[in-house]
């Protein structure tokens, strides 16, 4: 596949880990947060929406969704072991994650840089 331009305040649909790493590339030096989802999930599904509403409020930052089921090898890449798992990457690599539907600690990450904190899993917010 072919993978489209990146339009800012636009979610990008990662079908393979090529598109994947295509569109790490393509964001250059923008800090890319990535949905790691399945659709037999329903957090994931909750979550869906704050999740396109932050990409139209933060068009500087890259927004990308992958369904771990279609592209398993993401699973390994980010270290994925639950769904939904954020992560945030800068310059293809990953500088921090959360597990869970999590509105503020998405909303935290985006706003640092993707400095979720060490134990971002288990924190509270």
């Amino acid at each position: 596949m072919v993978v489209p331009a990146i339009k800012p305040g636009e979610v990008v649909h990662c079908s393979s880990e090529e598109d994947y790493f295509e569109i790490l590339q393509l964001a250059g030096d923008k800090l890319v947060v990535v949905d790691c989802f399945a659709e037999w999930c329903p957090p994931c599904k909750a979550i869906a929406p704050v999740f396109e509403a932050f990409a139209r409020q933060h068009p500087q930052v890259v927004f990308l969704k992958v369904d771990v089921d279609h592209v398993p090898t993401i699973k390994s890449i980010l270290s994925v072991w639950a769904m939904p798992t954020f992560a945030f990457v800068k310059h293809g690599s990953k500088v921090g994650s959360f597990v869970g539907a999590k509105e503020s600690m998405l909303k935290y990450g985006i706003e640092n840089d993707g400095n979720v904190g060490i134990c971002s899993s288990c924190a509270i917010m």
